[in-house]
């Protein structure tokens, strides 16, 4: 897309903490981009090279084309599908479906690409999806949907609701390739 994608997330600046990045986030994220690529077609992990310092360790399994994650602050795992638009939700190895995101058009790189969580979690309880939608012509969106279920509870499931589905950006989509698909808060609670 060529620019900067930034939204503020809701009317109020301030929230009650930020997302702070430590050593041990980095490495369960780490972790789990590794157990996301032993899940995608390739080499068995037997003939992979597993850099020094490293574990070979498979956390989720079952995916179908994840493309996109995060970790809620209780270290429950988010995980978008591209091509079945599926919310996915990691809690100790067992996944779930949370939602399909509606409409969602995929091939190539289209489709469901990017999660965020918002970053005044669990106070504000919404997640924020990167999508290729549908129509003629199609068009690039990021939409909030409320979460409700444990939203505190590091074992505790999670649900999304469908009705709840508010667009907070809609753009044109003139070529199948080039979608983007990340989205994160900032420390200064913007969404990139």
């Amino acid at each position: 897309m060529g620019s900067t994608l930034r939204a503020r997330a809701s009317e109020k600046s301030s929230f009650a903490s930020r997302l702070e990045i430590t050593p041990n986030v980095r490495f369960r994220s780490l972790m789990f981009l590794g157990a996301v690529a032993l899940t995608a077609p390739g080499p068995t992990p037997a003939s992979a090279h597993t850099p020094l310092g490293f574990v070979d360790l498979i956390e989720v399994q079952g995916l179908d084309h994840p493309v996109g994650f995060t970790f809620l602050p209780d270290g429950r795992i988010l995980v978008v599908e591209q091509h079945t638009a599926a919310v996915r939700l990691a809690v100790n190895g067992v996944v779930t479906t949370l939602g399909v995101v509606p409409d969602v058009v995929s091939g190539g790189e289209q489709g469901l690409c990017g999660i965020a969580v918002d970053s005044r979690w669990p106070d504000a309880p919404y997640i924020y999806v990167h999508y290729t939608r549908g129509g003629f012509p199609s068009t690039v969106c990021v939409t909030r949907y409320t979460m409700g279920g444990d939203l505190e509870l590091a074992n505790g499931m999670l649900t999304m609701d469908a009705a709840s589905r508010y667009d907070v950006l809609v753009a044109p989509n003139d070529d199948p390739i080039h979608n983007g698909g990340t989205i994160r808060f900032g420390p200064d609670g913007m969404m990139y």
